[in-house]
């Protein structure tokens, strides 16, 4: 009697007609695959917001020197207000200064009696140690608030991760488990004739190997 080699008879290629099958069983469980990627496009998200967070933090108030401020009412605010002068904070290796207008800091400069750029001067003013305090004391508010951020961005994007893989594992189970009750169910109403060409337990040996989680 010609004996029947399962192994001969399993196709590695790709199969267009046997995924359409598969995806039958995925079919009812569409919303929770659809959740899946929603969450994993939120953790993209969220893992890419915690580099620009902290590069901001290093432009405002790490490498603040590079920043503008507004002289309203005898007090400098950070950034850009209106109804006030606007000045630069500059730094040349050595010294901080105040410069009286917008310097353009992707440019180079020098500093002599004025500041000189292009064909622009602009009056400055060097800080002592107390001036630059004062002018920089919410940068240290600004780190920490920035660290706040970052930690619960991190805490979120662990429980988004976490809620990802366990509706994906808990999906990809069932449908594992349909798959399996599907094919054992098959195998049952398989004629004897074909079961005694395998080997005894062959089929079974190969089907759980086959759908092994």
């Amino acid at each position: 009697m010609e004996k029947f080699n399962l192994e001969d008879s399993i196709v590695k290629e790709y199969d267009s007609v046997l995924m359409k099958r598969l995806l039958k069983f995925i079919r009812p469980y569409i919303k929770e695959m659809a959740l899946v990627f929603l969450l994993m496009f939120i953790a993209v998200f969220l893992d890419l917001s915690r580099p620009y967070l902290i590069k901001n933090a290093i432009d405002q108030y790490i490498n603040g020197y590079k920043s503008y401020y507004t002289i309203k009412d005898n007090t400098i605010l950070k950034g850009i207000h209106p109804k006030g002068k606007t000045v630069s904070l500059v730094y040349d290796r050595t010294d901080y200064y105040i410069a009286y207008g917008k310097v353009d800091y992707s440019k180079s400069f020098i500093i002599k009696d004025k500041l000189y750029q292009d064909n622009n001067s602009f009056e400055i003013k060097k800080l002592t140690s107390n001036d630059l305090k004062n002018i920089r004391q919410d940068d240290l508010k600004g780190i920490i608030k920035t660290a706040l951020y970052v930690f619960i961005v991190s805490l979120i994007l662990f429980f988004v991760n976490y809620g990802q893989v366990y509706i994906l594992n808990l999906t990809s189970q069932k449908i594992i488990f349909n798959i399996r009750e599907k094919l054992f169910k098959h195998i049952e109403e398989l004629s004897l004739s074909f079961l005694i060409k395998l080997p005894s337990g062959a089929l079974l040996q190969e089907l759980q190997m086959m759908l092994k989680p």
